[in-house]
């Protein structure tokens, strides 16, 4: 877990993003609520920019599809196959 701190620590923490990272060790928040965290309060700060905004929205489309895929392939697996009928 230390390891996924330091990769997100940037070079330069606001007082905001610092406190995000204190209670973050303290309390043992989930990760992916510490990320959320850290990535609001950089966007606050204009840290953040629009590129960046849209490729971590891709991100979570990209894996909500992924976990909805899964869903359906354990639903099919008991059964013949996996049918994936796609609607275009």
């Amino acid at each position: 877990m230390q390891d996924k701190i330091k990769k997100l620590t940037p070079h330069k923490l606001s007082k905001e993003t610092s406190q995000i990272y204190e209670d973050y060790s303290r309390d043992k928040i989930n990760f992916n609520i510490f990320r959320e965290k850290i990535r609001q309060a950089e966007y606050k700060q204009g840290i953040i920019d629009l590129k960046s905004e849209v490729k971590l929205l891709k991100q979570k489309l990209r894996k909500t599809q992924i976990e909805r895929n899964k869903a359906i392939y354990k639903l099919d697996k008991n059964k013949q196959g996996i049918k994936l009928k796609r609607k275009y």
